[in-house]
C-alpha cells in the first residue's frame, strides 16, 4: 500500500465566501439543510440562533 495525502484542497464558507482549513457543519434549524461555515459566521449564528445546531467540523488536513 503506498501513502496517500490526508490534506485537501480548502472549501469556501457558504455565508462569506471566505477561504478557510477549518469548517463547522452547522444549522440554524432542524428543518434547515446543513452548511458549512467559517469561525466567524458560525459563531454569529451561535450567538443570533437559539434553535443552532452543530452536526462537525471539516478539516483540510485529515488526521492520521
Amino acid at each position: 500500500m503506498g501513502s496517500s495525502s490526508r490534506e485537501r484542497n480548502e472549501r469556501a464558507c457558504e455565508c462569506c465566501f471566505v477561504s478557510a482549513s477549518t469548517l463547522f457543519r452547522v444549522r440554524s434549524d432542524a428543518n434547515q439543510p446543513w452548511k458549512f461555515l467559517c469561525q466567524a459566521c458560525q459563531q454569529t449564528l451561535k450567538s443570533t440562533s437559539s434553535t443552532y445546531l452543530y452536526g462537525g467540523t471539516w478539516k483540510k488536513k485529515k488526521r492520521n
